[in-house]
């Protein structure tokens, strides 16, 4: 998968990533935002000791790069 712009990443409490969503482009976002919504549940389902979240990171902002 070639590396997006924007990458969406699920992460927990200690900033560990779980899955991560990549798009070129920003309109693309709320799509992801309504899949990374829905692959937090199904963690915390079977997790239900952790607590999943998403962020989003603009990789030309932060330099960042995730595999």
């Amino acid at each position: 998968m070639p590396r997006g712009r924007y990458a969406l990443l699920i992460i927990d409490k200690e900033d560990n990533i779980y899955d991560i969503y990549q798009t070129q482009l920003k309109e693309c976002i709320p799509i992801l935002e309504s899949q990374a919504q829905l692959k937090c549940e199904k963690l915390k389902l079977k997790s239900p000791n952790k607590d999943y979240s998403y962020k989003i990171v603009d990789r030309n902002k932060t330099g960042e790069s995730y595999a």
